[in-house]
């Protein structure tokens, strides 16, 4: 964009401050200037990026096959912990995807293999003492709530719903669980990680069959460092900025249907009975 007007406005405008209503004309003009940078710069946090849609079948086993996921361009992380630096503390190769029934979501998390953290296996333990990646959304495109997926390297999952941007008193329900699959393999290059979230286990609005979300993307090591996807400020928050909707990058996903809600059931052997199970 061409400032050029600017400095000329503002030249033009101090060689009449000491006239009568110079300083009345300087500051009304400096206020315009001043309003239009501001929306200018609102207006570049939220820019629109397409999802890329799958061209192809994934085969679904948490391994990040040469030429599988290619297709997909890595989404650009930066460093929001322990510093915020442009520059990412770890490679990580993200990708976001989706087809007519799942968004798709997978990390190749970059590491030595005997430095990996993940203690345990449980659901919903969510421990700043293991590594994970995670991906939030803002799916009604409203700055103030969201729905985060997390993996770990020991394939634990992790789901939670975010509201009024992570601000005031209970911000994050834990006890918030929806249906999704993810698959983690470990290897001398590090970890990865493939997830899946079928449509039907996200509420979201759309325009002529077109849904902007707000998304964020991050990877954790819990020896110290936190890269992401996500608008590049900082609000001195460190690692809690991946959990404030305000922050996500805007991101469309062309000719996308609400599915149906649907119920899923584990069947289990029990004495001859079936015994559904909450996922």
């Amino acid at each position: 964009m061409d400032y050029s007007w600017i400095l000329k406005c503002l030249l033009s405008t101090v060689r009449n401050c000491f006239s009568g209503s110079g300083f009345r004309l300087f500051f009304q003009h400096a206020l315009l200037i001043l309003a239009f940078l501001f929306s200018d710069f609102a207006l570049g946090m939220h820019v629109m990026h397409e999802i890329p849609k799958l061209l192809a079948p994934i085969e679904f086993d948490g391994k990040i096959e040469t030429g599988e996921w290619d297709a997909v361009d890595t989404l650009s992380f930066i460093s929001h912990w322990p510093e915020f630096s442009e520059k990412p503390n770890s490679r990580t190769l993200f990708r976001v995807t989706y087809d007519e029934k799942f968004l798709y979501f997978s990390a190749l998390c970059f590491d030595q293999p005997n430095l990996i953290q993940g203690p345990n296996f449980e659901r919903d333990n969510w421990e700043m003492t293991m590594d994970h990646v995670a991906i939030i959304m803002d799916t009604y495109n409203d700055n103030e709530n969201g729905v985060i997926f997390v993996v770990t390297p020991t394939s634990s999952r992790i789901d939670v719903s975010l509201k009024n941007d992570t601000q005031g008193p209970e911000p994050v329900d834990l006890s918030w669980n929806s249906f999704w699959e993810a698959l983690v393999s470990r290897h001398q290059e590090g970890w990865s990680i493939e997830a899946r979230i079928p449509f039907s286990s996200l509420r979201f609005q759309s325009s002529e069959g077109n849904v902007t979300m707000g998304l964020i993307a991050y990877r954790y090591i819990a020896r110290g460092t936190a890269d992401g996807y996500i608008s590049k400020y900082s609000t001195g928050v460190g690692v809690l900025e991946f959990h404030k909707a305000i922050n996500g990058q805007r991101r469309i996903f062309f000719q996308c249907k609400q599915q149906a809600a649907l119920v899923h059931i584990s069947i289990f052997p029990c004495r001859g009975r079936i015994s559904p199970r909450q996922n």
